[in-house]
C-alpha cells in the first residue's frame, strides 16, 4: 500500500479482475487518512497502486458499503482525528473518482458502526460511536438506525 493503514476499509469492486478498493484509515499516531489505494491481483508487479483520489474527509473507523450492481461504494462516518464524521461520500467505480451527488451528512456521527444495503437498495447504518477524541475515537454509543437515500435526499432516523 502507499502507507501504513489501520482501521481503514477493503470493498471488492465489481470487475473480472477482483480490484479492492482500500480507503482511509490511520497510522496510530494521530495522522488520519483520505487517500485511497486500489489493489489489482493481476499486476504480479506492484499491486498495490496509488490514486490521486482523495475523499473530501480524512477518516478511520468508518465503513465502505458496495452498492452492488451501481459500480458505487458509499463511505460513512468514521473518525477524523477531532470529530465523529457524519459525513458520506460516493466512490464511482466507472469514473475512479469521488462524486457529491449521493454525497450527504447523517441525522448523527457514527464511527465503529455497521451498515448494510437492504434489498430496497437503501444502506442501514446501525449502532458504534457518537463521541471521540483521538485516545478514544469510539466513546459513546448509538442507539438509533439511519437509512441512506437512494437518490438525492436526506437520511431518515430511526430509534
Amino acid at each position: 500500500m502507499s502507507a501504513p493503514r489501520a482501521f481503514a476499509t477493503a470493498t471488492r469492486l465489481e470487475d473480472a479482475t477482483g480490484r479492492v478498493l482500500i480507503v482511509g484509515g490511520t497510522n496510530n499516531l494521530g495522522f488520519y487518512s483520505q487517500t485511497i489505494d486500489i489493489y489489482d491481483p493481476t499486476n504480479a508487479a506492484d499491486p498495490f497502486a496509488q490514486t490521486g483520489v482523495s475523499m473530501t474527509k480524512a477518516r478511520a473507523f468508518h465503513t465502505a458499503t458496495k452498492l452492488t450492481g451501481e459500480q458505487k461504494v458509499l463511505i460513512a462516518g468514521g473518525f477524523d482525528g477531532a470529530t465523529v464524521q457524519d459525513a458520506t461520500e460516493v466512490y464511482y467505480q466507472v469514473a475512479g473518482d469521488f462524486n457529491d451527488l449521493l454525497s450527504t451528512t447523517m441525522t448523527r456521527g457514527h464511527d465503529f458502526h455497521t451498515a448494510n444495503r437492504l434489498p430496497s437498495g437503501k444502506v442501514v447504518v446501525i449502532g458504534g460511536g457518537v463521541d471521540g477524541t483521538p485516545t478514544a475515537p469510539g466513546s459513546g454509543t448509538v442507539t438509533e438506525l439511519n437509512t441512506a437515500p437512494t437518490a438525492p435526499s436526506t437520511w431518515s432516523r430511526r430509534c
